[in-house]
């Protein structure tokens, strides 16, 4: 179950992203602004990563995205 619970966290910290910027940190505004836009891509298109991800999570991909 830990497993499962892991996944789901990486997703949650992929939506945090998305929705309210990637944190701070050490890199520059440029940085932040780029890696926000990927977490976005990442979660609305179909992937093998993020169906792998997913899968992992005991999420369904199509309903994720």
């Amino acid at each position: 179950m830990f497993e499962r619970e892991l996944w789901q966290q990486v997703l949650l910290q992929a939506v945090n992203d998305a929705l309210h910027g990637v944190p701070g940190g050490m890199s520059n505004k440029a940085v932040r602004i780029r890696d926000t836009h990927a977490a976005r891509d990442y979660l609305t298109t179909p992937s093998q990563d993020l169906s792998m991800v997913c899968n992992l999570a005991g999420l369904d991909p199509v309903a994720v995205i």
